[in-house]
């Protein structure tokens, strides 16, 4: 099987898996908030809050991988450029993570809080899922295309330490912890309308910012 082919069979299996939990995220979510309207007005708004955050993001990391397989694998100017990747790593990574997301879908109308700091386990599947890419950095140390994977990890795990922080803040301060989880959705819903723009328009606009912080040390030890 040449690589093409093998990359629209690998995209199907994701696809299959994304489909799958796309649906069980609506299902949990639509008929008892609509049909029945079991829950209150607050908690309805959570749970559409959720809906529309997981929806994002499922579709933000199924278009990346997308964009990143073809260009590893299928385009002729940039497989050069990945010589030295390793298929199975990363179709076994992906594959791993849309599991990861599968299980996520089925939180989405989970209301039970964990620990005295209340996070629920919404918010623990959010926090695997963006920490998850560290998995993939590491795995693919000293590959060509390590840069490119860890500007995605570190974007995913900079988003995780601002959820942490306003966590812990609004736990110091006593707030309301279903307030404080929604306030945790936007810097997720800012990393992800970035991460899909940079997929619609091609611009690779993260890669300028971490390429200016990376500078900025080096000018000024040539200042010194």
């Amino acid at each position: 099987m040449d690589k093409k082919s093998l990359h629209l069979s690998s995209q199907w299996l994701y696809g299959t898996i994304v489909a799958l939990a796309i649906r069980e995220s609506l299902t949990r979510t639509i008929p008892h908030n609509i049909a029945t309207k079991a829950h209150d007005g607050w908690t309805m708004l959570l749970e559409g809050l959720r809906l529309m955050l997981y929806l994002a993001m499922v579709i933000r990391f199924y278009f990346g991988s997308i964009h990143y397989f073809s260009s590893a694998y299928t385009e002729t100017r940039p497989v050069e450029q990945y010589a030295d990747r390793r298929y199975e790593v990363d179709f076994f990574v992906g594959l791993f993570h849309f599991i990861l997301f599968f299980a996520w879908a089925t939180t989405v109308d989970t209301h039970t809080r964990w620990w005295k700091i209340g996070i629920s386990p919404y918010m623990a599947f959010l926090g695997g899922v963006l920490i998850y890419d560290l998995w993939w950095a590491v795995m693919t140390w000293g590959f060509t295309a390590v840069p490119k994977v860890s500007r995605w990890a570190c974007i995913n795990v900079l988003t995780f330490v601002g959820c942490l922080l306003v966590v812990l803040v609004g736990f110091i301060s006593g707030a309301d912890t279903m307030a404080v989880e929604e306030f945790c959705y936007v810097p997720v819903a800012i990393a992800t309308v970035i991460d899909l723009r940079e997929l619609a328009t091609g611009k690779e606009i993260t890669k300028g910012w971490f390429k200016k912080l990376a500078e900025e040390p080096l000018a000024s030890e040539a200042a010194d």
